[in-house]
């Protein structure tokens, strides 16, 4: 077989497997030679060839899409997240986010999925005997390399919650806004002694991301700013907590929690420190459905998930019926709550 039949066999193998649907866009060029190993003039002779039999069209400035009708969408949505979300306590942010996501989705008739992404798990493997129902994907978690197989699938998928901003469109948080409202409340109430607990994001996962978590080590340098591991191993973060807090003379004016798993983390031990903490103002980043205790009175900086969810679903369903999609970004920008806890 000569290398332009390798290329139809590989693009006509993809539409009657169902993995590319009718009436929609095929690889560009580009990731056609990447993932076959053939010159362009190759990958243009099979297009060519497809396109005289009707089974491809080119659309000027557009690309090659699959000739007909589009099909109906599937029913099934998948939500792409971690094993904490899935088993994890309504209280997690994203366990309390999935059941959001689940609602709206079910609103619009889709059934949904939340489908663990990992290293050990093959994306494509694990989707295929769905993927003829599958309309879309909501990328709350994962890894790049997931990112990259789901796209080479050809289904309709968005990001959510900051995941992957540089790498697909979606519904963001705006964690830039969440930062310059923590400063703002730090300067206005003149708190000098501050500890401010932030996930440790120097990892490639989430790049534009990574770049906001970092730059609050120099934004708020005139503070003790202590860095959480980006890991499900409770009893680490419990430890640096502690140490953390085991280590100060007297009480601080304020302890940041820059992410609401910290929060979650720590809180349990706030009464242990009581005679260190007793004067102690807290703010936390709290996306969930956190509580207050009764010792420690709670100023939030909230971002409101449910907008997030509802924002996020109707961008996948108009993704999924091809309506009014543009390739942007929504950011959701959070809220301060209780702001009189800090007086």
């Amino acid at each position: 077989m000569n290398k332009k039949d390798i290329v139809i066999k590989y693009i006509e193998e993809n539409i009657n497997n169902g993995k590319w649907k009718v009436g929609s866009k095929i690889f560009s060029e580009n990731q056609l030679i990447d993932y076959l190993g053939v010159s362009r003039v190759t990958i243009r002779l099979a297009i060519n060839e497809l396109c005289n039999k009707g089974v491809l069209e080119t659309r000027q400035g557009s690309g090659t899409y699959i000739k007909g009708q589009y099909t109906n969408p599937g029913k099934y949505i998948i939500i792409l997240t971690s094993i904490g979300a899935v088993t994890g306590d309504t209280n997690y942010i994203y366990r309390y986010f999935i059941d959001l996501l689940e609602k709206y989705i079910k609103s619009l008739g889709y059934s949904p999925i939340a489908y663990v992404g990992n290293p050990d798990i093959n994306i494509e493997e694990g989707l295929a005997s769905k993927l003829n129902d599958i309309g879309g994907i909501i990328f709350l978690y994962g890894l790049q390399k997931d990112l990259d197989v789901l796209n080479m699938l050809n289904i309709p998928i968005i990001s959510s919650l900051g995941a992957f901003s540089n790498f697909c469109p979606g519904v963001l948080l705006d964690y830039t806004d969440l930062i310059y409202k923590t400063d703002y409340l730090l300067k206005k109430y003149n708190y000098k002694e501050v500890i401010i607990f932030k996930i440790n994001q120097n990892n490639k996962k989430h790049v534009k991301e990574n770049l906001v978590w970092l730059a609050m080590d120099s934004f708020f340098s005139n503070y003790h700013v202590v860095n959480m591991p980006i890991s499900y191993d409770h009893n680490m973060k419990v430890d640096i907590f502690k140490s953390t807090i085991s280590k100060i003379k007297k009480s601080p004016d304020c302890i940041v929690f820059m992410d609401d798993t910290i929060y979650l983390t720590a809180s349990p031990y706030f009464q242990k420190y009581h005679n260190i903490l007793k004067d102690t103002k807290i703010i936390t980043h709290s996306s969930g459905n956190l509580e207050t205790t009764d010792v420690y009175k709670i100023c939030k900086i909230e971002f409101n998930l449910d907008k997030v969810a509802k924002e996020t679903v109707n961008l996948i369903d108009k993704r999924i019926n091809k309506i009014n999609f543009n390739e942007y970004n929504i950011y959701i920008k959070p809220k301060v709550i209780n702001e009189e806890n800090l007086i």
